[in-house]
């Protein structure tokens, strides 16, 4: 695996997050609510919003992990500057 900027690598192993996943989502979605929907339908990986963070769940998993941990490119800050 390369390094990908904005991905920390151990999370792309361990939650089968990747930001090439969250990238093609995020600029076909128009709304939070749309992104949300369109991540689980095609990868299982369910959004959760609390305190002002996305928080993320892979279908084999049982806790979430919230943006920030994975990298830069999952915080929602950064998702909303491109679905807004």
């Amino acid at each position: 695996n390369q390094y990908t900027p904005g991905l920390n690598p151990a999370y792309y192993i361990n939650y089968n997050l990747s930001s090439g996943k969250v990238c093609n989502i995020m600029m076909d979605s128009h709304s939070p609510k749309e992104f949300q929907k369109k991540l689980f339908a095609q990868y299982s990986i369910e959004v959760r919003e609390s305190k002002d963070r996305f928080h993320y769940l892979a279908s084999d998993r049982n806790k979430p992990i919230t943006g920030c941990k994975p990298g830069t490119d999952f915080e929602k800050g950064f998702i909303e500057i491109y679905i807004w």
